[in-house]
């Protein structure tokens, strides 16, 4: 299925899609955190690695309010996101490679790391939403486990821009 989207096209309508999540929709969901904590927090998820005290204390600064929409966030737009970023990084790794490696070349199989990112940022999510609903109950284990889908994420999702890089330059030595 992935093969028949493998166009320019589907990446122009892809970024079309993601425009809104970049500039409007995490922005506004940043904004609206901050208001609701009264403070300068981030959300969890653009954090590249945390401990479980360094959450709960962010949780905590979040307040009743914050923590409600952070959760709504979470089971909503960052539901949707995961989709739109990893199709459009798969799509830019196969139409890149086909053309800068083999057909037979190992380079062709890539284009999967950007799905194993989401996959990630779906483990993340669970984890995220599991810690701010079950405050004030610190889960410790779920807390690392969040970090470690977090930290994960952002590592697949930078190797999957590299690997574009790293796609572009063969194109142009070839």
């Amino acid at each position: 299925m992935l093969a028949r989207l493998t166009n320019w096209k589907t990446v122009i309508v892809l970024v079309v899609l993601i425009l809104p999540f970049n500039a409007f929709i995490f922005p506004t969901r940043s904004a609206k955190l901050r208001e609701l904590a009264g403070k300068n927090v981030p959300p969890i998820d653009s954090m590249f690695a945390y401990t479980p005290a360094q959450v709960y204390d962010l949780i905590s600064n979040y307040g009743e309010r914050g923590r409600q929409h952070h959760t709504l966030t979470e089971l909503t737009a960052d539901l949707v996101y995961p989709i739109l970023y990893s199709l459009l990084l798969s799509l830019l790794v196969m139409l890149i490679f086909r053309r800068a490696f083999a057909d037979a070349s190992f380079m062709q199989k890539l284009w999967r790391l950007p799905i194993v990112a989401a996959l990630t940022d779906y483990g993340e999510n669970a984890t995220v939403v599991t810690l701010l609903l079950r405050y004030p109950q610190k889960l410790t284990g779920v807390a690392w486990a969040a970090s470690l889908f977090t930290t994960a994420k952002w590592v697949l999702v930078g190797v999957s821009f590299i690997l574009i890089v790293v796609g572009l330059v063969a194109l142009l030595i070839r």
